[in-house]
C-alpha cells in the first residue's frame, strides 16, 4: 500500500473528520450471541479478514483509522469485549462464535497495549482464530504484576463508580501527556467518553482477565507468524516487558519506534499502520 496515497492525521481536526466519516460508513453495531453482547464495527465484503482488538479503555469506534485505511484490502472487524464473560477461555470460545456468526475469518489480528496480552491468551486457547499476530506496545503475562492487580481489584469493586472513572481518567491523562498538543484533544475526548460509558463490571472484567493472564498464562506462547512494534520509551510496558517480549518471541519481526512513548500508537497511528501492513502483506 502506497503510504503517500492518503493524508496523514496531523491534528485533532483531521482525526475528528476521519472519525466521523468512517463511523458514518461503518457504524457501531451490537451483536448478541450466547447471551453476550459484542460491540463491533465491520467493513464487510468478501476480503481477507483483519481483526483489530482495542486497548483496555478503548472501544470498537477507536479503530476508525484502521477501518478507513484498510477497508479496500481487508474486511476489517474491530470490537469491544462483552463484560459478561468471566474467563479468557470463554472469551476465546465466544470470539470463535462471533466469527462463525459473522462468517469472518481472521488472517491477522492486530492487538496493542492491554489487548496485546489478551490476544496472546485468545490464541493460546484458540490458535485457529488467526494466521498471524501483530503486537504493539505490549508485554507478556508475568506473575510479578499479579499482586498489585489483586490489590486493585477489590478497590474497584467498592469505590464509588465516579471515583473509579476519575482514577482511570487520571491514569489515561498521564498516558496522553507526551502526545503533541495539536492531537491530544481528540484522543482525550474520545477516551474520556468511553470511560464514562464503562460500568463497574467493565472495569472489573478488565482487571479480572489481566489477573488471570498473569497468574495462569505465564508460559503461553503464540507459535504462528508474529510482528512486533515497540515504543522505545514506553512508560506502561518498559524495558523489562520489552526484553521479555523479545525473549518469548525471538524469531518475530521487530520494529522499535525511536523516542516514542506509549501514546505513539495513537499519535503516530499512520506510521503504525504502515508498518503493520508492510509486515502482513510481506507474508
Amino acid at each position: 500500500m502506497n503510504q503517500h496515497a492518503y493524508e496523514q492525521l496531523i491534528s485533532a481536526a483531521d482525526c475528528q473528520t476521519c472519525y466521523a466519516a468512517t463511523l458514518e460508513r461503518y457504524p457501531v453495531q451490537r451483536v448478541r450471541i450466547n447471551g453476550h453482547e459484542w460491540e463491533i464495527c465491520d467493513t464487510g465484503g468478501n476480503l481477507p479478514g483483519l481483526l483489530i482488538l482495542p486497548g483496555g479503555l478503548a472501544r470498537a469506534d477507536l479503530a476508525f483509522r484502521w477501518l478507513d485505511r484498510c477497508q479496500q484490502r481487508y474486511r476489517v472487524l474491530s470490537l469491544a469485549y462483552p463484560n459478561t464473560i468471566d474467563n479468557l477461555a470463554d472469551l476465546a470460545a465466544n470470539l470463535q462464535a462471533l466469527f462463525d456468526y459473522l462468517q469472518f475469518e481472521a488472517s491477522w489480528i492486530v492487538a496493542g497495549s492491554y489487548s496485546g496480552l489478551i490476544a496472546q491468551a485468545l490464541l493460546h486457547y484458540r490458535p485457529q482464530l488467526a494466521q498471524g499476530l501483530l503486537l504493539s506496545d505490549t508485554g507478556v503475562p508475568r506473575r510479578g504484576r499479579w499482586l498489585w492487580l489483586s490489590l486493585l481489584h477489590p478497590l474497584v469493586a467498592i469505590l464509588p463508580l465516579g471515583l473509579v472513572r476519575w482514577l482511570f481518567w487520571r491514569g489515561t491523562q498521564q498516558f496522553l501527556q507526551p502526545m503533541a498538543s495539536i492531537l491530544r484533544p481528540f484522543w482525550a475526548e474520545r477516551l474520556q467518553q468511553n470511560l464514562q460509558k464503562m460500568q463497574r463490571h467493565d472495569y472489573l472484567s478488565l482487571l479480572r482477565w489481566w489477573r488471570e493472564l498473569d497468574w495462569h498464562l505465564g508460559a503461553a506462547r503464540w507459535h504462528g507468524k508474529l510482528a512486533m512494534i515497540v515504543a522505545e520509551h514506553d512508560s506502561l510496558f518498559g524495558r523489562r516487558d520489552q526484553a521479555l517480549l523479545r525473549q518469548y518471541y525471538p524469531t518475530a519481526s521487530y520494529y522499535r519506534v525511536p523516542q516514542a512513548q506509549h501514546c505513539a500508537s495513537l499519535s503516530q497511528i499512520d506510521d503504525y499502520i504502515d508498518y503493520a501492513l508492510a509486515q502482513i502483506e510481506a507474508t
